[in-house]
């Protein structure tokens, strides 16, 4: 949870309605964590398998497993937009770029970081 959108979005919640606002992420986001690591992981690892998406295939099916796995892959793709939009308001601010010159940079930068690991 250490994303552009959380980042910026954390940030701009505090200047706008007060610091306190971001104890959202302690009250849900923290007793989410604990509950997943202690309870769900295990019974995950006893599975035997990878994935929220590879579980649903052994318990339910082929069509509840390519139904998760599309749901997945869409929303990954709309999150990356909206990372790589966050980043190149971040460069257009601070450089003074124009948008479009910062969503290249921010692309190519991304695709630099993933490529070499």
């Amino acid at each position: 949870n250490l994303g552009a959108t959380e980042i910026l979005g954390m940030a701009a919640n505090g200047a706008q309605y007060g610091v306190y606002t971001v104890h959202w992420y302690w009250i849900g986001a923290v007793p989410a964590m604990v509950f997943l690591g202690l309870v769900m992981m295990p019974f995950y690892y006893n599975s035997k398998v990878r994935s929220v998406p590879e579980f649903l295939l052994h318990r339910f099916g082929k069509s509840s497993h390519l139904l998760s796995s599309i749901i997945f892959a869409v929303s990954a793709v709309l999150i990356a937009g909206v990372n790589l939009y966050a980043m190149a308001i971040v460069l257009e601010a601070l450089l003074g770029w124009p948008q479009w010159v910062a969503i290249v940079v921010a692309a190519a930068f991304v695709l630099v970081y993933i490529t070499v690991g």
